[in-house]
């Protein structure tokens, strides 16, 4: 039997999990869009709340937080449990999907929560997928940009990193940007 992980409500925490044998995880947009709204659905049966996200082609990261459930219930239970079986059936696979339970490393303080963030937008810069992390598709980082008018998911709170600039929403989403292009 796996040993408990420890969760504190409201702790910011870094999960990551990636495809079995670090095989695809995400084969088509579509893939990427069913993860994204068992994220939302499952929002809105445990709140939490995600700062910052990426979808790779063969992991994730998710930089959450939750008062009321244990991150382990959100993740094992709902978001990959859900996902494995959706991948099962229509890949017409058997067996794990996941390489086993996910990584959760706690954020010990707001300078991680900004480098955090940062580290996890810039995935697909570092995996040569994009030259600029405002255009990869399957992150948080497009609700980061000043004056879109996306509307923000209701599981993404954005206030972690933006709050620790001084000025308006949209002047510490400027900010953000120029912090993380250093």
């Amino acid at each position: 039997m796996s040993k408990k992980r420890i969760w504190t409500p409201g702790q910011q925490y870094h999960i990551l999990n990636r495809g079995i044998r670090k095989e695809s995880l995400f084969y088509e947009p579509q893939d990427c869009q069913f993860f994204l709204n068992l994220v939302e659905r499952t929002h809105s049966k445990y709140p939490f709340q995600l700062t910052s996200f990426c979808l790779m082609n063969n992991h994730y990261h998710l930089q959450i937080s939750s008062n009321g459930t244990e991150i382990s219930k959100i993740i094992m239970y709902d978001i990959n449990k859900l996902y494995a079986r959706y991948f099962n059936n229509k890949y017409n696979y058997r067996g794990p999907v996941f390489e086993g339970r996910f990584t959760s490393k706690p954020v010990k303080d707001k300078r991680g929560i900004l480098h955090l963030s940062k580290y996890i937008h810039f995935n697909p810069v570092e995996a040569k997928i994009v030259k600029n992390p405002e255009i990869y598709l399957w992150s948080s980082m497009m609700y980061y940009q000043p004056n879109v008018q996306t509307n923000i998911p209701p599981y993404m709170d954005l206030s972690p990193v933006i709050n620790q600039f001084k000025g308006s929403n949209n002047q510490n989403k400027v900010k953000y940007i120029e912090w993380c292009s250093y």
